[in-house]
C-alpha cells in the first residue's frame, strides 16, 4: 500500500462525515486531544473550526434537500399522470 499525498479538502469532507456518522459534538474537533491526533497523523493538516464544520453540514443538508425536492416533484408528477390516465 502506498501513501497518498495529503488533501486538505478530503480531510475536511472526512471530518464532517465522522462528526455526523458518529454523533460527535462539533466542539470535539477543537479539543487539544483531537488536534494532537491529527498533528501526529499529518503535521501539515490545517485545523478546521467547528464553525466551518457547521457551515459544511448546512451546505450538505441544503444540497441533499434540493435533490429530495426534485425527486418528490418528479414522483408527484408521475403519480398525477398515472391517475389522469385511469
Amino acid at each position: 500500500m502506498s501513501l497518498q499525498k495529503f488533501d486538505q479538502e478530503k480531510y475536511r469532507v472526512a471530518m464532517l462525515k465522522w462528526v455526523v456518522m458518529s454523533s460527535q459534538p462539533f466542539s470535539e474537533i477543537q479539543s487539544p486531544e483531537y488536534r494532537e491526533m491529527v498533528r501526529t497523523l499529518n503535521p501539515t493538516a490545517k485545523n478546521i473550526s467547528d464553525k466551518t464544520i457547521k457551515k459544511d453540514l448546512m451546505a450538505s443538508f441544503n444540497e441533499h434537500l434540493e435533490k429530495i425536492k426534485t425527486k418528490l416533484q418528479v414522483f408527484t408528477l408521475s403519480k398525477q399522470i398515472s391517475l389522469d390516465q385511469s
